[in-house]
C-alpha cells in the first residue's frame, strides 16, 4: 500500500470525525427528555435508518487502512473473516476515501460540535425539570388507551 499524504489522511480523518459526530448528533436527541424525537413511540424506527452506523465502520477501516493496518487484524477484532469484511467494506472504503479526500468537511465539524455543545448545554440545564416533565407524560400516557395512535395523527 502506498503511504498517504497527509493531506489525504486529514481529509479521510476529518471525515471519520464529520460521520461520528453526526452520529452523536441524532442520538444526542434523545437524552433530552423535552425532545420530540425523545416522545415519539416511531423515532427510533426513524432514526435508526437515518444513523450512520455502516458509514462509520467505512471511515474508521478507511483511516486503519491508510495507516497501514492489514484486513487481517480489522477482521480479527471483529471475529469476521478477512475475506468477509474485505468483501463488505473495500468497495465502500474506496469510494468513501476518494469523496472525504475531495470534500472539505472542517466547517460541518464546527457546525456540529456548536449543536452538539448547545444541546448538552441545554440538557444540563434543565435535566432535573425536564425529567420530572416527561415522567409525568409518562405516567398520563400509561393511563391512556392508544396514544400514540392520536400522537402519530398529530
Amino acid at each position: 500500500m502506498t503511504p498517504p499524504s497527509a493531506g489525504d489522511a486529514r481529509a479521510v480523518i476529518q471525515a471519520r470525525t464529520l460521520t461520528a459526530l453526526g452520529v452523536i448528533n441524532r442520538v444526542l436527541e434523545f437524552a433530552d427528555p423535552s425532545s420530540p424525537l425523545a416522545n415519539d413511540p416511531h423515532a427510533w424506527g426513524q432514526v435508526s435508518s437515518e444513523l450512520k452506523y455502516l458509514e462509520m465502520e467505512v471511515m474508521h477501516t478507511a483511516v486503519m487502512r491508510m495507516s497501514g493496518v492489514p484486513w487481517e487484524v480489522l477482521a480479527s477484532g471483529q471475529n469476521v473473516p478477512r475475506q468477509a469484511l474485505h468483501r463488505r467494506l473495500a468497495k465502500k472504503v474506496s469510494l468513501q476515501t476518494m469523496d472525504a479526500i475531495e470534500g472539505q468537511p472542517k466547517e460541518r465539524i464546527v457546525e456540529l460540535l456548536d449543536d452538539i455543545l448547545a444541546t448538552v448545554s441545554a440538557i444540563r440545564t434543565n435535566v432535573e425539570s425536564d425529567s420530572l416533565k416527561a415522567a409525568d407524560k409518562v405516567v398520563e400516557r400509561s393511563k391512556s388507551s392508544r396514544w400514540w395512535d392520536t400522537q402519530r395523527r398529530g
